[in-house]
């Protein structure tokens, strides 16, 4: 007589799928058959794409799982020689802490502003250094990633030190300040708009360091055409203030948008609406 094959149960085959899984994955039995956190939720990390750097890849899955760091990690971490000091490594990260929205460096922007930004997005932890140092790795792309990676074996003992280095070693994308002369030699251009000089002065103006209120609206109204109304008009009346001359100008541009509306309109061929008349 043939014996019908076997079918497992519900619970069975549970039990059967489980079982198939350890004996088939490159994993060991305990790691299978650990309990994983109730409450973990996986986070925002690089897909890998086979291409990509092994070792960069790595450490950014560290750097995004560093709070749930096991056994196995922590030899692959000591076998890495870490940048940071034993007491920055070891240090107990907030429990409930949420890594920030941040911009990664590429390698290529201005070091100090990447740093700024990093310290407004982590302004209620700036007290603590090994938080800032160790989630400061989550803002560095491949290249930069590379250079902590060369760094010497606990080199970094503060979060000042890393900033140090970081920046020295990427200052020359530092972004230089504009000299006061870059102001005085500011001009309207021929039969450009109002509105047009504004937005080029004030750029040039943000990056010139040490500037006062009383040199920007002088070297603006230097810039300004000599025979231009808003140059009569600061003139007539000089600005007070930064605000005073942002007020001013702000008139004159509403009056330059109103002419240059009512020239297209007319060169369309558009009438232009009048008021009903009253009957």
């Amino acid at each position: 007589m043939t014996r019908p094959p076997y079918k497992a149960g519900r619970g069975q085959e549970t039990v059967w799928k489980a079982l198939h899984q350890i004996s088939h994955s490159p994993f060991s039995k305990e790691i299978e058959r650990a309990h994983l956190p109730g409450k973990f939720s996986s986070p925002n990390y690089v897909m890998y794409d086979g291409r990509a750097d092994p070792i960069g890849h790595i450490s950014h899955y560290r750097q995004s799982m560093a709070f749930h760091l096991g056994t196995v990690w922590k030899v692959l971490h000591q076998i890495s020689h870490s940048p940071f000091s034993k007491e920055i490594e070891r240090a107990h990260l907030p429990g409930k802490f949420s890594s920030p929205n941040y911009v990664m460096y590429d390698g290529r922007a201005d070091p100090i502003r990447h740093i700024s930004h990093y310290r407004q997005s982590m302004a209620l932890h700036l007290g603590n250094d090994a938080l800032m140092c160790r989630v400061f790795l989550s803002s560095l792309g491949p290249m930069s990633f590379r250079w902590f990676n060369r760094l010497q074996h606990s080199s970094i003992h503060s979060w000042d030190e890393l900033v140090e280095a970081f920046v020295s070693r990427f200052i020359t994308n530092c972004r230089k300040p504009k000299e006061f002369d870059s102001l005085l030699l500011m001009r309207m251009k021929d039969s450009e708009s109002l509105k047009s000089y504004c937005s080029r002065y004030w750029e040039v103006y943000n990056e010139v360091d040490g500037c006062t209120e009383e040199i920007a609206i002088k070297t603006f109204k230097l810039g300004l055409d000599p025979k231009s109304e808003p140059r009569h008009n600061l003139s007539r009346r000089p600005a007070k203030s930064m605000r005073d001359l942002m007020s001013q100008i702000e008139q004159f541009v509403r009056v330059e948008d109103d002419r240059t509306r009512t020239t297209a309109l007319s060169t369309q061929g558009q009438p232009l609406k009048k008021p009903a008349s009253m009957e």
